[in-house]
């Protein structure tokens, strides 16, 4: 071969072979993307799907002999000890009201009727299983989860002359060799004819709750509400009318700002155990107002 030939090879084989291979080479960058183009729910990316409910299932049941939903992951307090709280009374998947994400055709409506001879008869629960159960590990501070679902409020004529419905974490902190647990909440109120939020902080079962009066709840229909903790195990509440996922903007509370007014107060998590929706009515007799429950997702900063 001579050498100018050989030359001349030397600088075109590269471009051959780079002309070839770019209709792989384009493909796999473009997967590439794909793959790091995920949702980002207050900086947290991965989804735990295992603990998620969007409730669209047309054999979505609730079993109230046994107290626990068909497929296991929702559940009554009945013979959980205390609190030993009846499950809300009427549990049904209804097509999903106006505004609701898209996409969604089912919904949970969630009510009491306030007749049932439980030890607490103006108070019931609906919760999920412990999330250690459902995952087979702990979800902790590392985790940095977010709990968000969507709530549809029924217009305010009809809640009576006072109401409230709580979107709760049960979280536990360790002190001095001791697990305690604790109960995050964001709670709708209505005292007529006033609707606001409160920021329910329950440091123990021995100790009294902590109430902190939030803003006006301007209007009915679809909200957003995320708990989130922090790699500290602070805790933040959210709340976004409509059905997209809040942003810090939407932030409405965080413990710090209550640990700065109670010096002995500290609640940072260790893990987080469970989830669950509190409805508190008068004994009337009568149905609840209806509410309804969608899309409930956990979201954390990895994947473990």
């Amino acid at each position: 071969m001579k050498p100018k030939l050989f030359i001349n090879l030397f600088f075109i084989l590269p471009v051959v072979l780079l002309l070839l291979l770019s209709p792989i080479a384009v493909p796999l960058q473009s997967e590439a993307g794909k793959a790091t183009n995920v949702s980002n729910v207050l900086g947290r990316t991965v989804p735990l799907n295992i603990i998620w409910d969007d409730f669209e299932s047309p054999n979505w049941n609730y079993n109230y002999q046994d107290h626990v939903c068909c497929h296991g992951f929702w559940i009554g307090t009945i013979g959980l000890g205390e609190p030993d709280r009846g499950d809300p009374e009427l549990l049904k998947c209804i097509a999903t009201p106006d505004g609701g994400k898209n996409g969604s055709t089912r919904a949970l409506e969630i009510r009491t009727n306030e007749i049932d001879s439980d030890k607490v008869p103006y108070q019931e629960d609906l919760r999920t299983i412990n999330f250690e159960k459902k995952l087979g590990r702990k979800l902790t501070r590392t985790d940095q989860p977010v709990v968000t679902v969507r709530v549809w409020l029924p217009p305010f004529d009809q809640w009576g002359d006072y109401y409230k419905f709580g979107f709760r974490q049960e979280f536990i902190r360790k002190n001095d060799f001791q697990y305690y647990q604790y109960y995050a909440s964001i709670f709708f109120v209505y005292d007529k004819p006033r609707p606001f939020f409160i920021f329910r902080i329950h440091p123990n079962l021995e100790k009294k709750a902590i109430e902190i009066l939030g803003g006006p709840i301007r209007k009915p229909g679809w909200w957003t509400l995320a708990i989130a903790f922090d790699e500290k195990g602070v805790d933040y509440y959210y709340a976004r009318p409509g059905v997209d996922i809040p942003t810090e903007e939407d932030k409405i509370f965080d413990t710090r700002q209550l640990k700065a007014k109670e010096d002995t107060y500290d609640s940072s998590m260790d893990k987080v155990a469970y989830s669950f929706f509190s409805l508190m009515y008068p004994e009337t007799g009568n149905a609840s107002p209806q509410f309804v429950i969608d899309d409930y997702e956990v979201w954390v900063v990895k994947d473990k």
